[in-house]
């Protein structure tokens, strides 16, 4: 499997579709017909990337993204959230609630599984760095960098070689 992809939207119709292309592709897919069902489902087993319909039963692709950022503060969970009207206010609050995207229906095939494919490997590239980041301090990789400690001997413009015994070096 490529990737965990939970797809929230009132109108099963229109999950289906989704579903459809996405399994297509190896992805593995959730499906929530509300929030409430959709932030159940992130707390049991959390997904790769939601997908979610602007417009949901009990709330919006916005109130969404704050609800995930208040349910995980720590981590990102990337959204992509899917609009039916050019609502130009509406895409706004909602990338600033903190979506990644926002589509416009018709929703090209082609577009989407590579927004989806770029916006899971980017989640994949920060969950790396941040297993590196929290691996460091319990390998004592972590410490403070040593203070840069000048030399007398060397004037300005001198090109030195640092080694392990402090002393000019001549050439």
């Amino acid at each position: 499997m490529q990737g965990r992809i939970l797809i929230i939207d009132g109108i099963s119709t229109n999950r289906i579709v989704l579903k459809v292309k996405l399994s297509a592709a190896f992805y593995l897919v959730m499906q929530a017909g509300s929030m409430a069902e959709a932030l159940e489902l992130i707390r049991n087993d959390k997904p790769d990337l939601v997908v979610s319909a602007m417009n949901l039963p009990d709330g919006t692709a916005a109130e969404l993204c704050m609800a995930l950022r208040a349910l995980h503060p720590n981590t990102s969970l990337p959204v992509l959230a899917i609009a039916s009207s050019p609502n130009s206010e509406a895409r706004i609050n909602t990338l600033r609630a903190g979506a990644f995207d926002v589509m416009d229906k018709p929703v090209n095939e082609t577009l989407l599984l590579g927004r989806v494919r770029n916006m899971i490997r980017a989640e994949h590239k920060l969950a790396e760095w941040q297993f590196r980041d929290d691996s460091n301090c319990p390998l004592g990789l972590a410490e403070a960098p040593a203070d840069f400690v000048r030399a007398d001997f060397v004037k300005p413009g001198t090109i030195c070689l640092i080694g392990l015994e402090a002393g000019p070096l001549v050439l």
